[in-house]
């Protein structure tokens, strides 16, 4: 029975994970497309949520549709992978999630014209869903270098997690004309390191491991 439910648990982990790469990948894809789509908004300057309006909006909604939903299946993998166990870090992770999925629904101001009420809640939602996943980075990262099957995720992790706090705020302080490039180096950066932990969840499942880790 505790085998069973072991095999359960382990593909219930490689599902999720499997759907969350799928997610984000179509994420960064749809991303690179309204690149080429809408040549009018300079990436310099011009942030990618500002790709939801207008022409092909729809595809950047769908984008944060997509993001979201595919952090909330890695938040289920997460949460079915530490067995019961709720750590900040998942807590955080939450609240990007669906700090992701609110900016599907409330959509940001073009630059240079007064600020909306939609356009307040999405900027301030998009600044607590940043900042929770950053400190997500964090507290995951403490937790993998205490437990020998995320030995393998935790030093990428770390530099990442780094990383995520330079380019965030790098792009709080950076002016209005360099909004763009340095938010889109920011969204990478997340991006590939909720893509790693994916993948590394994948993969520890796949291989039938105890997707919880012992403590070294």
């Amino acid at each position: 029975m505790k085998m069973m439910m072991g095999l359960q648990r382990n593909s219930l982990v490689r599902w999720f994970a499997l759907l969350s790469i799928v997610g984000l990948a179509c994420f960064l894809a749809l991303v690179v497309v309204l690149h080429g789509l809408r040549p009018d908004d300079d990436p310099l300057s011009h942030t990618v949520s500002e790709y939801a309006l207008g022409a092909y909006g729809v595809l950047m909604t769908l984008g944060f549709v997509v993001l979201g939903l595919g952090s909330v299946a890695l938040v289920l993998a997460l949460a079915v992978c530490h067995a019961g166990k709720r750590p900040a870090g998942l807590v955080l992770l939450v609240c990007w999630s669906l700090g992701v999925l609110v900016l599907s629904v409330y959509h940001t101001d073009k630059s240079g014209i007064p600020v909306s009420p939609g356009g307040f809640i999405h900027s301030f939602v998009a600044l607590i869903a940043l900042l929770s996943l950053v400190f997500s980075a964090l507290f995951y990262t403490l937790y993998f270098r205490r437990h020998a099957q995320w030995q393998a995720f935790a030093r990428p992790s770390l530099l990442l997690t780094l990383i995520m706090f330079v380019t965030l705020i790098v792009f709080l302080a950076s002016p209005l004309a360099y909004k763009g490039i340095t938010e889109r180096v920011l969204l990478g950066v997340d991006s590939v390191w909720l893509i790693g932990l994916a993948r590394h969840l994948f993969s520890i499942s796949t291989r039938g491991l105890p997707a919880g880790g012992t403590k070294r």
